[in-house]
């Protein structure tokens, strides 16, 4: 809980101070406070879900119940618009998910439910955040709509910190740092993420997203030593190798 509220609290800072640097209007377009505080609740609802689920159930296991959730965007999306999702683009997706339960190295062993309803209610919810986000900032600033949205993210956090939730914030240089770290990764990848959604739409960019854990595990090797088996890195490269047949077939048409 201490992390998410660290991450969104910094989010929604930063970005205050980066936005009014730039001289970007903060103001939110006559009908979408309803669509951000609905997007803000559900980052909500994600963050602690997600965090809940590796509670109960391996980390990997969580994460490949929750990297469903493209699938999740891609059948809204579809039903949204009266029409079927393309079989490239599921096939590409299967193709990202089994590769990805190689590079996490999933053992499902004994499965505790409230573990897999976690991981499917986060799942869920960043599903429709994407969703809504992609429909909210049509003709509008992403950046201004991310700071919306982390802000109403980190009201809710510091709310519920208030009524009585207990925090714990490192207590060494090391844990600050980490939480420092951390909390850069989270600003920079949800830019990106809501930037990548006004430009090539919340199909495309949740695809994308696909290579987030191989990301994370190439900074591991080159920063920790840390290293991979060969079966690892066979699912990595079935990973990358779907999303770029997918990006490249909708660059070709």
């Amino acid at each position: 809980f201490t992390v998410s509220l660290a991450r969104t609290g910094f989010f929604a800072l930063a970005l205050l101070v980066a936005l009014a640097v730039m001289g970007r209007r903060l103001g939110v377009p006559k009908g979408q406070w309803g669509a951000r505080i609905a997007i803000g609740v559900m980052m909500v609802v994600q963050l602690l879900t997600v965090l809940a689920a590796i509670e109960f159930i391996p980390l990997g296991v969580a994460i490949l119940i929750y990297y469903t959730y493209p699938f999740m965007i891609s059948g809204i999306v579809a039903a949204m618009e009266h029409r079927r999702p393309p079989a490239r683009r599921l096939a590409a997706m299967l193709a990202a998910m089994a590769g990805l339960a190689f590079v996490l190295s999933v053992d499902a062993g004994s499965l505790d439910w409230r573990g897999i309803a976690c991981a499917f209610i986060s799942a869920v919810s960043f599903a429709f955040i994407i969703v809504l986000s992609g429909r909210s900032m049509a003709g509008q600033d992403s950046t201004v709509l991310a700071f919306h949205v982390m802000g109403v993210a980190a009201l809710i956090l510091a709310a519920i910190a208030a009524a009585g939730q207990p925090l714990a914030w490192p207590r060494g240089m090391t844990g600050w740092t980490m939480l420092s770290i951390s909390a850069l990764c989270f600003l920079s990848a949800t830019v990106f993420l809501f930037g990548g959604i006004a430009r090539i739409g919340p199909v495309r960019a949740s695809l994308i997203d696909y290579g987030s854990p191989i990301w994370a595990i190439a900074f591991g090797i080159l920063l920790l030593g840390e290293h991979m088996a060969a079966l690892q890195w066979a699912g990595a490269s079935v990973v990358i190798g779907a999303i770029f047949l997918d990006q490249f077939a909708d660059f070709r048409a």
